[in-house]
């Protein structure tokens, strides 16, 4: 049959995308387990259930921490009405 043969086997796909699910592993770092580049990853991902990555949560933005310092600032100030 025609066409590249993948570069991940399936059982290494199926890591692949638990690992990523569960948030162990970051694409580069599974990428670097296989030895293949972070597109390759990406290329195994099923995309049809794969959860997009959020940041971590470390205690706000930083458009959150200027509107709280602003917002105090404001009241010690005393410039709202």
């Amino acid at each position: 049959m025609g066409g590249r043969r993948p570069k991940l086997t399936a059982d290494q796909a199926a890591l692949a995308q638990r690992l990523y699910d569960e948030r162990e592993k970051t694409v580069q770092q599974i990428a670097d387990m296989f030895s293949v580049p972070r597109s390759t990853v990406y290329g195994h991902l099923d995309k049809t259930r794969t959860v997009p990555r959020q940041p971590k949560k470390t205690g706000g933005t930083k458009s959150e921490s200027y509107r709280r310092v602003t917002c105090s600032l404001v009241s010690e100030l005393g410039l709202r009405g």
